[in-house]
């Protein structure tokens, strides 16, 4: 998935996967056990646990239903089914 086909708004919230490893590993070395790397994301986690669970719940459903076309099929390994 490319990050130049998701809206503006979600590009906002993409992060560099080795920034976020960096990141990781830095908070994993000082001892935190929640790490979140980016400043769009450690807003948008505390903003979400400020809202009441039925409407982050609409608003995950609807997003979901509207990257339908965006997103991957699962892999299915015939040896497993």
């Amino acid at each position: 998935l490319s990050i130049a086909r998701l809206p503006r708004l979600e590009q906002m919230f993409t992060i560099n996967p080795k920034i976020v490893v960096a990141q990781a590993i830095e908070g994993a070395q000082a001892g935190k056990h929640l790490i979140i790397p980016g400043l769009m994301a450690r807003l948008l986690f505390h903003i979400t646990r400020m809202l009441p669970a039925g409407m982050l719940k609409k608003a995950t459903e609807r997003k979901f239903r509207s990257m339908k076309g965006l997103l991957l099929k699962p892999v299915v390994n015939p040896a497993i089914s």
